[in-house]
């Protein structure tokens, strides 16, 4: 019995140590880079995100969840910007919004930590594993760094010499680079 009131008491009392931090929108970024698969050809562009939650307990990332919204998607080149916006990319009409949720976060050293979670693009889901700086304080965290996303795992197939041949300087590398800065708030 004495057990069964201490783990209670003890999940009780990590409930109440949590604290929320908020995602500042204005603050936060993403940007990303796309290449072809057999020319040094590249191209560029941003998103921005809805929302984030950063949950901490005992100053430690717990869980984290993103919304990043797909309407905002932009380009160098604005005739890129419609083709990504496009079914043959990311179809924004139909799927606004990616997301991500952390499953789990091991600190590496005091300021980087490996990250892995479930990303979801165009309604697919599947796992991404990526590392992460870490800069805080007592009223906010930020979190930053690059990861590669292979579009083909979300049914981003256009152009990609995994499913089609012979596309030669047409054809698109099948992973993409994200380069983030995540700026959380206290939530007062």
């Amino acid at each position: 019995m004495k057990d069964i009131l201490l783990i209670i008491f003890t999940f009780c009392l990590n409930i109440l140590q949590a604290q929320e931090l908020k995602l500042n929108t204005d603050k936060s970024i993403i940007n990303w880079t796309g290449k072809a698969a057999l020319t040094s050809y590249s191209m560029s562009g941003t998103l921005r995100l809805k929302s984030g939650i950063l949950i901490l307990n005992d100053s430690s990332i717990k869980s984290s969840y993103l919304v990043v919204d797909m309407k905002s998607l932009d380009a160098e080149n604005n005739d890129l910007e419609k083709h990504l916006r496009c079914k043959d990319f990311f179809e924004v009409k139909r799927y606004d919004e990616a997301t991500f949720s952390l499953n789990r976060i091991e600190l590496t050293n005091s300021d980087s930590a490996l990250v892995s979670g479930q990303a979801m693009i165009r309604g697919i889901k599947d796992s991404l594993v990526f590392t992460i700086s870490i800069q805080k304080n007592a009223e906010f965290m930020q979190l930053s760094g690059s990861l590669f996303i292979d579009r083909t795992k979300f049914g981003v197939y256009y152009n990609s010499t995994s499913f089609f041949e012979n596309l030669k300087e047409q054809a698109i590398d099948n992973f993409f680079k994200l380069d983030f800065k995540l700026f959380f708030e206290r939530i007062e």
